[in-house]
C-alpha cells in the first residue's frame, strides 16, 4: 500500500544468498574464482569526497537537471586490486566502487556467476514489493556499490526508482519529498 503511494518503505528479514553470506571475504573469493575485470571505483580526496557521479549523457537522455559537476576521478581497478585499497592505511583519499553487475546493462562476462546469483535471487525475493510501484516491468539492472567509511553522497536526485539493499555495513540515507532540487 505504501509503496503504491510513492511513499518510502524499509523492508527488513531478506533472506538470500547475499543478505546472509556478503562480506568482503565472500566478494574476494567470488571475483577471485572469476577471470579478473577491470571496474570503475571512484576516488577523492577525504575532505571532499565524494561527488554524486551520474554520466551527464544519461541525466540529458533522462531529461533530469545536471546540477552535478563530477570532481570525483574515475578510474579501473580489479576487484583484489580496490580491496587491497580498502585495507591500506592511506586515507587522505576515500574510494568506492560501483559498477552495474545485474540486469540489462551487465555483459554476462562481467559478474562472477556467484554474484550473478545472488543478485536475481534478491530481485526475486524484492519481487512482490516491487510489483506494487506503479508502472513496474522488471528490474532493469543491479548496481553494486562499496565505498569506505566516510564516504558520503550529497543530496541528489535519481532518475529511477530504487530498491537500496545494504549487505553488510551501514548507510544513513536521508529522504526528501520531490519538489526540492530547486531548493
Amino acid at each position: 500500500e505504501l509503496i503504491a503511494r510513492g511513499e518510502p518503505v524499509v523492508v527488513t528479514d531478506l533472506r538470500t544468498p547475499a543478505a546472509a553470506n556478503w562480506s568482503m571475504a565472500y566478494l574476494e573469493d567470488a571475483f577471485n574464482d572469476h577471470d579478473p575485470v577491470v571496474m570503475t571505483v571512484a576516488t577523492d580526496l577525504a575532505s571532499r569526497c565524494c561527488r554524486y557521479y551520474e554520466p551527464r549523457r544519461e541525466a540529458i537522455r533522462r531529461g533530469y537537471p545536471y546540477p552535478f559537476k563530477p570532481k570525483t576521478r574515475l578510474y579501473k581497478d580489479t576487484f583484489a586490486g580496490f580491496a587491497d585499497t580498502l585495507r591500506s592505511d592511506n586515507r587522505t583519499a576515500l574510494h568506492y566502487l560501483h559498477d552495474v553487475f545485474f540486469g540489462d546493462a551487465a555483459p554476462a562476462w562481467l559478474t562472477p556467476p556467484k554474484i550473478a546469483s545472488d543478485m536475481q535471487r534478491t530481485a526475486e525475493a524484492l519481487g512482490a514489493a516491487a510489483t506494487a510501484v506503479p508502472g513496474f516491468d522488471r528490474f532493469a539492472h543491479g548496481k553494486l556499490w562499496i565505498g569506505m567509511k566516510g564516504v558520503v553522497m550529497p543530496l541528489h536526485y535519481d532518475s529511477t526508482d530504487n530498491f537500496y539493499v545494504p549487505f553488510f555495513g551501514r548507510k544513513k540515507v536521508v529522504l526528501v519529498e520531490p519538489g526540492h532540487l530547486e531548493e
